[in-house]
């Protein structure tokens, strides 16, 4: 007994030692891929899907080399369902659609094993690897989210992060991570239990939590969408959550994300939708959103010149009444052009565009 008490105390020593000898993190943001703006205006679509099972929905944009990337989402009979998995196209050749993640894969790599019931929003984790929404037990208020490699790759590879407040539940992402310096990401996540909340976490480069802030406020607030636009300032565009439709919210920090202000609503009606956006090179913000209080059936394209402050309109996708249009992503490809995907016709399908920064600019 002794010797394992022994045994004990050495290892929690080791991991207290480990803990402290890492480097602090360093809450800087790197600087982002930009757009090319010497690329002529032009816009494409170069992908429309339908699910053969009902729901295909939270597109997510994984970026490549040059103009190659792809385009994961959730698919199955509905939301929530057992049977959703994680599906996949790549560019510049999308003729396959193929499986990306399942709920079994997912159950057999995470360490420690528990089974995953079902998967919802899943993003790259800014290298080979996945973040998605899983759950082991009860529902979205219940779940986690987990840093997943390919359903090849080791089980030690795979695991729950530890998100609080709550035992790291009732967790969701949706927007992409933002790097930061040393190969380290800002992951934009949300807890969706009481009164809701935005929810930033440093990740090293190895993917360990090593720092988390949250954006928490007198209004309901969630799925951040964060755009760096220095290597300390950064703007979060936020979800209006609470129970009556409200404008969309945003926060801002000037620490690399360190601290954020509360919540506060813009002046832009929203139908309790997340949004997508980017940094352009002339140092706007582009930004694709649901504008309008009470439908979600048109997108629109919006610039701001003042960190997310004040915005203003350009081309809408989509016309009144043809079918939602939802959960919008948006990313700088390394060929200098901006891919934006979302789902469509009330979440039962996906659709993907490729355009350049000059044809935003064209009326």
């Amino acid at each position: 007994m002794k010797l394992r008490l022994g045994l004990v105390g050495i290892v929690l020593c080791l991991a207290a030692l480990g803990f402290v000898s890492r480097p602090a993190p360093i809450w800087r943001f790197a600087e982002p891929l930009l757009p090319d703006p010497t690329l002529p205006a032009k816009f494409e679509t170069i992908f429309e899907y339908t699910s053969p099972e009902g729901t295909a929905h939270a597109p997510a944009i994984l970026p490549g080399s040059g103009d190659a990337f792809s385009v994961i989402w959730f698919d199955g009979i509905r939301e929530s369902h057992n049977d959703v998995r994680i599906l996949g196209v790549t560019f510049p050749d999308p003729d396959n659609v193929t499986e990306v993640l399942t709920r079994q894969s997912a159950s057999a790599n995470l360490h420690p094993r528990q089974t995953v019931l079902t998967l919802g929003n899943t993003i790259g984790d800014g290298s080979a690897r996945l973040l998605a929404t899983t759950v082991s037990l009860g529902g979205w208020a219940a779940s986690s989210v987990s840093h997943l490699a390919g359903a090849k790759s080791a089980a030690s590879q795979s695991r729950r992060l530890n998100l609080s407040p709550l035992l790291a539940r009732s967790h969701l992402v949706k927007s992409p991570v933002v790097a930061m310096e040393n190969d380290a990401h800002l992951l934009p996540s949300y807890f969706e239990m009481g009164q809701a909340f935005g929810v930033t976490a440093y990740l090293d480069e190895v993917g360990r939590v090593r720092g988390m802030s949250d954006m928490r406020g007198p209004n309901k607030a969630i799925q951040p969408m964060v755009v760096a636009t220095s290597s300390t300032d950064a703007v979060a565009l936020l979800r209006n959550f609470d129970p009556e439709q409200g404008p969309l919210m945003a926060s801002w920090t000037q620490d690399g994300g360190q601290n954020w202000t509360a919540p506060t609503a813009l002046d832009l009606p929203n139908p309790s939708a997340p949004v997508a956006a980017v940094r352009l090179s002339t140092g706007a913000i582009l930004m694709a959103f649901n504008d309008a209080l009470d439908r979600a059936d048109t997108l629109t394209l919006a610039l701001s010149v003042d960190a997310g402050r004040t915005w203003a309109r350009g081309h809408v996708f989509g016309t009144e009444g043809g079918g939602d249009l939802r959960y919008p992503m948006m990313q700088v490809l390394e060929s200098g052009r901006i891919a934006l995907t979302y789902s469509t016709e009330g979440k039962s399908g996906i659709i993907v565009h490729v355009f350049t920064e000059n044809w935003v600019m064209t009326p």
